[in-house]
């Protein structure tokens, strides 16, 4: 797997299409031709995930909240020291684990290299929320959205992201050990049920002879 900031028109819209294809969503030219979009390939060089990096003031999860609750948002939209990660998608049954954390990493790295004190993020997936927010842990705002959806938006302090990616990446180490021991654990019990069942059924077998 390779990743590469995209530079074409040709690349930009396929990226654009592949995206809107898998989320429903929709990304506008304006908002396609002022960020920055990065994709990621298969061995076979089939695009399969990617995500936005926007600085621009067109924040597209500031847009998300109602006008009447943006004047309680701490946050100014016209601040020079906010990014966002945007359009993230991937095409899951083409990735193995390790390969969407090299690219939530790269998400990090670009994260931290853009030079914003704020990054922001959000969903309308209550799962992905709480996945993001181990990492992007300050809530700004959530309820209805301007598109009519139930949506929660947040951010991450730049000095802090990485060290909450460590402690997520941690997390999920742990996890995937567990899995793994009770995978093993499984695969052995059902060996020693069947080696006991085998003993029963020969034992059953001689004493009718």
């Amino acid at each position: 797997m390779f990743g590469k900031i995209l530079v074409t028109n040709e690349d930009r819209n396929q990226y654009r299409s592949l995206y809107e294809k898998s989320s429903g969503g929709n990304i506008s030219d304006d908002y396609l031709n002022s960020s920055t979009v990065r994709a990621f390939y298969n061995s076979q060089g089939e695009m399969v995930a990617g995500y936005m990096l926007n600085k621009k003031p067109n924040f597209r999860y500031l847009l998300y909240i109602p006008e009447n609750e943006m004047r309680k948002i701490s946050l100014s939209p016209q601040s020079d020291s906010i990014a966002e990660i945007t359009c993230i998608w991937m095409t899951r049954k083409k990735l193995r684990p390790l390969q969407r954390y090299f690219i939530y990493t790269q998400v990090i790295i670009d994260s931290l290299n853009c030079g914003a004190d704020f990054i922001l993020g959000g969903s309308v997936v209550e799962k992905v929320k709480n996945i993001q927010f181990n990492i992007l842990n300050q809530p700004l705002w959530e309820g209805i959205s301007t598109q009519s959806q139930y949506q929660w938006v947040y951010y991450g302090k730049r000095d802090e992201i990485l060290g909450n990616y460590c402690k997520e990446l941690g997390r999920e180490c742990r996890r995937i050990l567990k899995r793994q021991k009770e995978k093993i654990f499984n695969k052995n019990s059902l060996s020693q049920f069947k080696s006991i069942s085998a003993s029963q059924t020969q034992c059953t077998e001689k004493r009718e002879e």
